[in-house]
């Protein structure tokens, strides 16, 4: 059953405070990008040394995780702090345009984080990726993605979303030029698309990996990843030259992972819109200079943990919210194991054709626990298979080994390439977990 929100902004704030008591948030997010392709996280043939630079400069929590590895669902989590089934975020869009209207009211419905902020006096600006919409939808108070001429663009290609870090900064330049001289604290979202396809970064990024025996899709694919690593650099720069970095929290992270492949829109087996780890796990970078120390953790930790993070850092009672995630700061002052915590997540359909309705119980195909070592998947909906899973690209040509419909149990220290399922042999550890999953969210029960 679909949770309806309702809130009111009943906080007691004094918006004549100084912006120096409000850190200005930066959101940087890439797009299609898997765990394992920074420098930082050793890859051998991936050029970031942006990247590394801020990894160098916070918390690195490398065994982070998105809880949907597809576009729109992940991004819901970043902007309400919900998972997909509790904020109905859960598709991205559908050739049935009446899905879409219908969940266009969504976000506009909830208390997301750019409307948390403006409560404690941040003005904020969307760039690139977004999914829900015109800007404004979603709280924000300027944007990219808008509504022209009637028409309605969800996900943020155009008309100016993709051209953001490809082509331009501007907007984010004058946005955050503009903050500074006024005395305003702000939260940017820079969602460029990088490296998402199109595979299409100029020839000097290409240049860098002449020689390496890479494919034509490989070069392609790490060439985006150097011209995203190019963006960041310039955006950290700016930062550094308007003085403003010191107070300045920074996070970053990828809203799904990617496995390479000669389709570079939807990637091969394993990756974007699977339960696979090279879809959902993605390292979170926290920076905030004197207040966060530069560490790497081992600690599971997932983009649930963003809104709380920032509303905490912004000085934003989240009490009456009731938000599912911790606080990435206050967790970086511990060392906890893995064992520690257990990371949840679910997984649908992206591109609905069928009428599944807008529950999420309904319409879930996967749910997934990790604790420690361990990674548990259970197929959902085995009863309406076929419906649920009619429209999703690419299934019968590269992905269909994404969708299974046993359970799978996987022992990820070992196996990190999730190769062996141990689910028949450690019946004890699947009961363990199973129990740990439909305490977190049973779609079975009302």
């Amino acid at each position: 059953m679909k949770i309806i929100f309702t809130f009111c902004f009943a906080f007691a704030i004094s918006l004549t405070a100084s912006a120096d008591d409000r850190p200005n948030i930066v959101f940087l997010l890439t797009d299609d990008h898997p765990w394992n392709e920074y420098g930082f996280m050793e890859s051998q043939v991936a050029h970031t040394p942006n990247i590394d630079k801020l990894a160098s400069q916070s918390a690195r929590f490398v065994n982070g995780y998105v809880p949907s590895s597809v576009c729109r669902p992940s991004l819901g989590v970043v902007l309400t702090g919900l998972y997909p089934h509790q904020s109905g975020i859960w598709f991205n869009s559908s050739p049935n345009r009446a899905q879409d209207r219908n969940a266009a009211h969504l976000i506009a419905d909830l208390p997301s984080l750019p409307r948390l902020l403006a409560e404690r006096g941040y003005t904020s600006l969307q760039t690139g990726k977004h999914w829900e919409g015109d800007y404004a939808a979603a709280g924000f108070t300027e944007g990219t993605t808008v509504y022209r001429g009637g028409k309605k663009t969800f996900n943020g290609t155009s008309p100016d979303g993709q051209k953001i870090g490809r082509s331009t900064l501007a907007p984010i330049i004058d946005f955050v030029d503009h903050q500074v001289a006024a005395d305003t604290p702000f939260f940017l979202w820079y969602g460029v698309y990088l490296p998402h396809a199109p595979a299409n970064a100029p020839e000097k990024y290409r240049k860098l990996f002449d020689g390496k025996g890479l494919t034509d899709a490989e070069v392609a694919y790490h060439a985006n990843i150097a011209w995203l690593d190019d963006t960041i650099g310039q955006l950290m720069d700016y930062f550094d030259e308007k003085g403003i970095t010191e107070n300045t929290l920074f996070v970053l992270l990828s809203d799904n992972g990617m496995t390479i492949h000669e389709d570079p829109w939807w990637g091969g087996p394993g990756g974007k819109t699977s339960t696979g780890e090279m879809g959902l796990r993605t390292p979170i970078l926290v920076r905030w200079d004197g207040k966060v120390e530069p560490k790497t953790h081992q600690q599971l930790v997932s983009s649930i943990d963003f809104v709380p993070t920032v509303l905490d850092a912004a000085g934003v009672d989240r009490a009456s919210l009731n938000l599912p995630g911790e606080n990435l700061i206050e967790l970086a002052k511990q060392d906890r194991p893995t064992t520690d915590r257990a990371l949840f997540g679910e997984l649908y359909n992206p591109n609905p054709t069928a009428p599944v309705g807008m529950e999420a119980a309904t319409a879930v195909s996967y749910r997934w626990v990790r604790q420690g070592d361990w990674k548990l998947i259970v197929p959902d909906n085995l009863d309406r298979r076929a419906l649920l899973h009619k429209g999703w690209p690419k299934i019968n040509e590269v992905k269909a080994s994404d969708h299974f419909t046993e359970v799978r149990l996987f022992d990820l220290t070992n196996d990190p390439g999730e190769t062996t399922n141990l689910a028949e042999s450690n019946p004890d550890k699947v009961a363990e977990l199973t129990k740990l999953l439909d305490g977190w969210w049973d779609p079975t029960s009302k």
